[in-house]
């Protein structure tokens, strides 16, 4: 199962992936927030998809736009 976390507090961002690790999800990335998962998406620009995640967690308020 391939995860995208999207939180711009890089503490809980680091935090999640190691929990994720170590409960065994091996496909664990993290945005630092909604322009960089959107890039990695290939949401609303001519970038191609790099990512295709089954689940994205992502943080409800952020400074550049809420979750």
């Amino acid at each position: 199962m391939s995860i995208l976390i999207v939180d711009d507090d890089p503490t809980i961002r680091d935090l999640s992936a190691i929990l994720l690790k170590q409960a065994g999800f091996t496909d664990v990335r993290a945005a630092a927030g909604p322009k960089q998962a959107f890039e990695w998406l290939g949401i609303g620009a001519s970038h191609k998809a790099a990512l295709s995640p089954n689940v994205i967690l992502m943080d409800i308020m952020m400074p550049e736009m809420d979750g």
